[in-house]
C-alpha cells in the first residue's frame, strides 16, 4: 500500500541510460537510490528490488533477481540523505511486453518497512528489449 502524503521522496537514477530507460539482456543496469524523507520516519529496514511483473488479466506473476534489504531499526529524520548503489546483470528474459490482455513490466522497487503502518513504495519502470 503507498503511504499517504507527505512521504518521503525516493529518487531513482540509472547510470548511462538516459532519458529512455532501455535495456537490452546482459546489460548492467547501474544507479542510484537517494531517499530524503520529508518527515521523520520509524524505519526497520530499506528493502531495494529489480524484477519483472505482470499486470493485465488473470493472477499477477513476478520474478524478483536482485533484492537487498538493508536492515535500518532505527528512525529517518528530515534531513537525513540515505544512498544506496546498485548494479543488476539483465538476465536472457522475460523481455518487456505491452499487450491487450497482459503486459510483463520491468522495475526498481523501493520499499521502506514500517513498523505497526503502511509501507512507503516507489517504482521506476524500465524496459528490456532484445
Amino acid at each position: 500500500m503507498k503511504a499517504k502524503n507527505p512521504t518521503p521522496e525516493i529518487m531513482v537514477r540509472f547510470k548511462g541510460a538516459g532519458q529512455t530507460r532501455v535495456f537490452h539482456p546482459s546489460d548492467t543496469i547501474s544507479g542510484i537510490i537517494e531517499i530524503n524523507p520529508s518527515r521523520n520516519i520509524n524505519c526497520r529496514a530499506i528493502v531495494i528490488r529489480i524484477g519483472w511483473h505482470t499486470e493485465g488479466r488473470g493472477t499477477r506473476n513476478e520474478g524478483y533477481l536482485y533484492n537487498n534489504r538493508i536492515d535500518h531499526n532505527g528512525q529517518l529524520n528530515i534531513g537525513d540523505t540515505i544512498v544506496e548503489e546498485f548494479d543488476f546483470v539483465i538476465p536472457p528474459e522475460p523481455w518487456s511486453y505491452s499487450g491487450q490482455l497482459i503486459s510483463i513490466v520491468w522495475a526498481v522497487e523501493v520499499q521502506l518497512d514500517v513498523p505497526m503502518g503502511f509501507d512507503i513504495k516507489h517504482e521506476e519502470n524500465f524496459v528490456v528489449q532484445p
